[in-house]
């Protein structure tokens, strides 16, 4: 990740994710989602839909919980 510092207003910054940083994380979700994927592939539709809706209430409570801020 890089961090740059808002010039005109120091108490922001910018992070981003590095280029060398972005093709490990293409690698990264592949290994995590290539296993998901054949899973699937092999599961019947009521089990794919299963999963689905378990990946929804997942998504849920990660953006629920986005706007919590970390005490040190």
């Amino acid at each position: 990740m890089e961090r740059k510092k808002d010039r005109n207003n120091r108490r922001k910054c910018f992070v981003s994710i590095a280029p060398n940083a972005s093709k490990r994380i293409e690698r990264m979700e592949a290994e995590i989602l290539l296993p998901i994927s054949n899973l699937v592939k092999k599961s019947s539709l009521l089990k794919t839909r299963a999963w689905v809706e378990l990946f929804r209430k997942i998504e849920k409570e990660i953006d629920k919980n986005r706007n919590c801020s970390l005490v040190p």
